[in-house]
């Protein structure tokens, strides 16, 4: 994971500096590394961050690879309060407990 963060205190956020930071995360593309790629989602298992392909969901919880209590990562937070309390949460308080009300309803 990289995280970028802004203290508002100093200076806000611009357009441009947003838009070097897209710049630079789209260098890392060209080495591999592929920070902008949504389909893959993470999830903390077995001590490790593991990235499974969205195409897969369905399949991992089905399986049990993935179940209500496995930890994963909310990318979508917006300070740094929601980043200490609420980045890393179970797939039940997450957008993918969609696909765990599915694979229990089967």
């Amino acid at each position: 994971f990289l995280i970028l963060s802004v203290d508002e205190g100093v200076a806000n956020a611009s357009g441009c500096s947003i838009d070097g930071s897209v710049r630079i995360l789209k260098n890392f593309q060209t080495k591999g590394i592929d920070f902008l790629n949504p389909a893959n989602i993470g999830f903390f298992i077995e001590g490790q961050v593991q990235l499974y392909p969205h195409t897969e969901l369905k399949n991992l919880f089905a399986t049990g690879k993935i179940s209500a209590e496995t930890i994963t990562f909310n990318n979508l937070v917006a300070t740094k309060q929601e980043f200490e309390n609420n980045w890393k949460t179970p797939v039940q308080k997450s957008w993918l407990s969609k696909y765990l009300q599915k694979s229990i309803s089967r």
